[in-house]
C-alpha cells in the first residue's frame, strides 16, 4: 500500500512501527514490530515493558512532530490509545485492516468513532458492521484476490517439490507463531497417521514461515512414522500441491480457500484465552473462511475438539471425489467472488492519498511530505 500510494503521490513520506517489509518499502522505522506482536491474554505479560515504552515514544513524536495522518494497523489496544493523542494534537486517524470489533469488544465501535476518521476493510461484513454503527468506511476487498488462479496446477506443484504425482497429498499448516507450531504440530502429526492408516501412501505438506526452523517439525514427523515434506519459503506451491489440509485459524486459511484446497481449520491456545473468548466472542464461527461466506463452509474444531481422531475424520471425506468434497469447493469458489476484484492496495492508496487531500494543513508543503 505504501508503494501504490507513492506512485500516486510520489512527495509522500512514511515513517511509523513496521518489519521488513515495510523498511525495504523505505518507511523510516522508530520500532520494530517484532518486538512488539503479541497473540493472546496470557502471552502480552512479557511484551508490557516494550509495547509501553513503544506507546510512549509514539506518543511524544505525535505531539512534538505531527504528521499530516496517522495510519493505524490492527493492534486495537495500542493503536486506539494512539488515535486518542492524535486527536488531542488534530491529527486525523485512518485505520486499515480492521481490529475484530465485529467479533468482540463491540461496544469498543463508539470509542473508535470518535478518534478515527475512516476504516480501510478488507472484508465484507466488516462494511456492513462499520456503516451499521456509524463509522465511515471504505471497503477495498481482500488482496489475497489479486491472485485468480482458480484451478492449481497440482502436478506442476508436486514436481516442483520432488512428489510423486499420484496419490494423495494433505498440508498440515499449524501456523507462523512458534507457540502456534508447538500447541498444533503433535495434534496435526497424530491425525496425519491415523490419515495414512486409512489412505495407505498419503504424504503430507508443511509449509514452514520464515524464522522457523524445519529440524524440530522433520524430527517430530519421524518420530510419528509421517512421512513429511517441509517446505520453506514457497507457501503457494505446497498448498497447491494438496488435495486437502488442516489449517491453524488465521489468514492461511483464507490463502488455502482462495487456492480451492478443502480445509479443515483448527484452534488452540492458553487455557484463560480461550476461558475469555468464550465470555466475550459474539459470533457464530471463528474461520475466516466461514465468516466471509456467512455460513459454514469449512468444518472448525477449537480447543478441546481439536483432537486427532477428529481432525481425520473431518479431512478423510474431502480428500476424494464426492459430494462432501463438490460441497466444499462451491462455497470456496463463493468465497473468492466475495473478496473483491484485484487492485486492493491500489484502492487502499486512492482512500489515503483523498483523505490527505481533504485535511492538508498550511505547513505540508513547507515540510515536502506527509
Amino acid at each position: 500500500m505504501v508503494r501504490e500510494a507513492r506512485a500516486l503521490a510520489p512527495d509522500l513520506v512514511f515513517e511509523g512501527t513496521g518489519g521488513e517489509s515495510l523498511a525495504a518499502a523505505g518507511v523510516r522505522l522508530h520500532h520494530r514490530v517484532e518486538e512488539l506482536s503479541v497473540v493472546g491474554i496470557t502471552e502480552v505479560f512479557a511484551r508490557l515493558p516494550a509495547l509501553r515504552a513503544a506507546l510512549g515514544d509514539l506518543r511524544r513524536r505525535l505531539r512534538d512532530d505531527p504528521p499530516d495522518l496517522l495510519l493505524l494497523v490492527d493492534f486495537p489496544d495500542f493503536n486506539l490509545m494512539l488515535a486518542r493523542t492524535a486527536r488531542q494534537v488534530g491529527v486525523p486517524s485512518l485505520y486499515y485492516i480492521s481490529p475484530q470489533l465485529w467479533a468482540w469488544r463491540r461496544r469498543r465501535v463508539k470509542l473508535l468513532r470518535r478518534r478515527v476518521r475512516r476504516m480501510i476493510v478488507f472484508f465484507p461484513f466488516e462494511e456492513s458492521f462499520y456503516r451499521e454503527h456509524g463509522v465511515p468506511v471504505s471497503f477495498v476487498g481482500h488482496p489475497l484476490a489479486d491472485d485468480r488462479r482458480r484451478h492449481p496446477d497440482s502436478s506442476a506443484a508436486r514436481r516442483a517439490l520432488s512428489l510423486e504425482v499420484e496419490g494423495k497429498v494433505v498440508g498440515l499448516l499449524p501456523g507462523s507463531r512458534p507457540g502456534e507450531l508447538r500447541r498444533h504440530l503433535e495434534v496435526m502429526l497424530e491425525a496425519a497417521r491415523r490419515i495414512s492408516a486409512a489412505r495407505p501412501g498419503t504424504r503430507f505438506v508443511l509449509p514452514l514461515a520464515a524464522g522457523l526452523e524445519a529440524s524440530g517439525p522433520e524430527a517430530e514427523a519421524a518420530a510419528a512414522g509421517v512421512d513429511l515434506r517441509v517446505v520453506k519459503g514457497d507457501f503457494a506451491t505446497a498448498v497447491e500441491a494438496c488435495d486437502g489440509a488442516l489449517v491453524a485459524s488465521g489468514t492461511a486459511s483464507l490463502e488455502v480457500a482462495l487456492r480451492e484446497v478443502p480445509e479443515v481449520v483448527v484452534y488452540r491456545t492458553s487455557w484463560l484465552t480461550a476461558a475469555v473468548g468464550r465470555m466475550a466472542l459474539d459470533i457464530e464461527h471463528v474461520s475466516l473462511v466461514n465468516l466471509v461466506a456467512g455460513r459454514e463452509v469449512v468444518p472448525e474444531l477449537l480447543q478441546e475438539a481439536f483432537t486427532p481422531q477428529r481432525a481425520a475424520a473431518a479431512l478423510l471425506p474431502l480428500l476424494d471425489e464426492g459430494p462432501a468434497r463438490e460441497a466444499m469447493l462451491a462455497g470456496l469458489a463463493d468465497v473468492r467472488r466475495r473478496l473483491g476484484q484485484p487492485g486492493s492496495y491500489r484502492r487502499a492508496a486512492e482512500v489515503l492519498v483523498r483523505e490527505l487531500e481533504a485535511t492538508a494543513r498550511p505547513e505540508r508543503e513547507e515540510r515536502g511530505g506527509g
